[in-house]
């Protein structure tokens, strides 16, 4: 065979060794998404605006810092991306209504009051159309009012709004009703040879909500479990009950013996029920039980 043309052919076999050679060591082997600690793919890049503390993930879940578990991210970054709910007590999150916590009127009518409101908010309280009194709520909401002057005999309506910091007013979504009894006479108006305790109840403006007791003529007393309030509605079809237990026990009503609701105490300990059933004229016994860890009576 011509030497020259094994040479050739020789040499074409190196060089296309060489191409496939070449082709095999530069392609590189496909591998997964790696994984994050979590189970997440792995995360992208952090969009401009935000932090670089906030990272994104995908599925719509955003982490803050080292939390694995942050709340859901809320759509409507730019580019498919997610932002962070806003963080709360901004001026965008919901705002706290002013509301009456304790309502206590002597036998003369000095009066003091007490609730909640948004912090730092300036409650004003009327007497019908009369504003008797302002007060600044504190940093966690609370603030406390002593109207100068006493409140005169007979039956009255409390209302509580609170101004914030741009000038918007909030009203409360309830007023309080304060029957304060003439001298030598109970809140019934019956003669009485000592001074009676005035009444005061919150009532709910929003129907089917049961009001509350604030003060009784005889005083709320220290019991652990009672039933302060029966309300039948305006016209007798809208059951409303409230009473007294230690906070966040759960309470059980029952009309002659036939269970009728449940009820769990909030943190001020008052435990409100409006059950949804038809009750026909006539008497009945009522009885409102405490039920223990164990779902045991612990108070009757």
């Amino acid at each position: 065979m011509n030497r020259p043309l094994i040479v050739g052919i020789a040499g074409a076999i190196i060089v296309l060794a060489a191409i496939v050679l070449t082709f095999f060591i530069d392609r590189k082997p496909d591998r997964p998404m790696q994984k994050s600690s979590t189970g997440t793919a792995q995360q992208r890049a952090v969009p401009s605006g935000l932090s670089s503390e906030s990272r994104i993930l995908p599925g719509n879940t955003a982490t803050t810092g080292s939390h694995p578990k942050s709340p859901p991210a809320v759509q409507g970054f730019r580019g498919g991306g997610n932002v962070l709910p806003q963080a709360a007590g901004s001026q965008l999150g919901p705002t706290k209504k002013p509301s009456f916590d304790i309502v206590r009127v002597n036998p003369q009518g000095d009066t003091v009051i007490a609730g909640r409101a948004a912090p730092n908010s300036e409650t004003i309280v009327m007497q019908g159309d009369k504003i008797i009194g302002r007060a600044r709520a504190d940093k966690r909401g609370e603030w406390v009012l002593v109207p100068q002057s006493p409140i005169s005999a007979g039956t009255h309506k409390l209302t509580v709004a609170a101004k914030l910091a741009d000038g918007t007013e909030i009203s409360s979504d309830q007023s309080v009703v304060v029957v304060v009894p003439e001298r030598g006479k109970d809140v019934a108006g019956k003669a009485t040879p000592r001074p009676s305790g005035s009444l005061a109840v919150a009532i709910p403006k929003t129907v089917g909500q049961a009001p509350v007791v604030l003060q009784s003529p005889g005083g709320l007393g220290n019991a652990g479990l009672s039933l302060d309030a029966i309300d039948y509605g305006r016209r007798g079809d809208n059951l409303g009950l409230s009473g007294r237990a230690p906070a966040g026990a759960e309470v059980r009503i029952y009309l002659d013996n036939r269970l009728i609701g449940r009820a769990t105490a909030d943190d001020k300990g008052i435990w409100r029920l409006n059950p949804d059933i038809q009750i026909p004229a006539g008497l009945y016994r009522m009885r409102v039980d405490r039920i223990d860890g164990a779902g045991k009576v612990a108070e009757r």
